[in-house]
């Protein structure tokens, strides 16, 4: 099996490590979020997701993986349909 080799050595990402790290989530869960949520709810959920980071750095930082949990739910739904658009709770751990 080949690896490939770190773009950045650990520990040399600062600043922007929030915004980065939320950009990789962002880019492999979008297309799952908005295909079942509407793209509504997107540029919040994220933009919480990057505050999270934010004031623990110290989760990428370290360059251990890390558990994200975004538990979304819909608003109550009857026989004609949804009403409202949905609620997003993050989570990290």
């Amino acid at each position: 099996m080949e690896t490939l080799p770190r773009i950045l050595p650990q520990g040399t990402v600062s600043g922007s490590g929030a915004q980065l790290v939320t950009s990789h989530i962002r880019a492999a869960a979008e297309g799952l979020i908005k295909q079942h949520f509407g793209d509504e709810i997107l540029d919040e959920l994220f933009d919480l997701c990057r505050k999270k980071f934010e004031e623990q750095p110290s989760m990428y930082e370290s360059g251990m993986p890390v558990n994200f949990l975004a538990a979304l739910k819909r608003k109550a739904t009857c026989c004609y349909g949804v009403f409202g658009v949905c609620e997003a709770i993050v989570k990290l751990s």
